[in-house]
């Protein structure tokens, strides 16, 4: 008989974390940046995520229900995930799962272009010095625009497991 494997996964600890830093509003709303934002933080200045938004909420004929929004949610995490493992490639496997879970809330909240910037946090995760790597998130534009999630991250990620 086959072991059941209950180990947490990233995703255990990465769903709850990311939307809880996100928030949710059923209503459009500017981000820090300026963007039209609904939701679990879905930039309408994204083509991909207008297109999972209901034309009707985006046009405000309606609210966005939570549970279009955690359908859509699900469809954005998973798509961080892909492109956290891209970023990091095999050295993502070697994070435990609240350090990946950290590593895809990053790639959720900046995207895939802007996480790849982060060239000495790459190369700090795949040394193993966890020190350094959150240094390198201290260390940035992100840190200072994110408030509490960024210190949360930074925090996590260099506590010794």
């Amino acid at each position: 008989m086959a072991e059941i494997d209950t180990q947490p996964k990233y995703y255990d600890y990465g769903i709850p974390q990311t939307k809880q830093f996100e928030g949710f509003r059923d209503k459009t709303y500017l981000d820090t940046l300026g963007n039209p934002t609904i939701g679990y933080g879905f930039n309408l200045n994204d083509k991909n995520m207008r297109s999972l938004v209901p034309a009707d909420v985006i046009s405000g004929q309606r609210p966005l229900s939570q549970k279009e929004a955690d359908s859509i949610f699900l469809v954005r995490y998973n798509q961080a995930a892909k492109d956290a493992f891209t970023y990091l490639g095999d050295d993502m496997l070697k994070l435990d799962p609240e350090r990946q879970a950290i590593i895809v809330d990053m790639a959720y909240n900046m995207g895939p272009n802007k996480l790849a910037e982060f060239k000495q946090l790459k190369k700090a995760i795949s040394e193993g010095d966890y020190n350094k790597a959150a240094s390198e998130m201290k260390n940035s534009s992100w840190y200072k625009q994110t408030g509490n999630r960024a210190k949360h991250h930074v925090l996590k990620f260099s506590e010794q497991k």
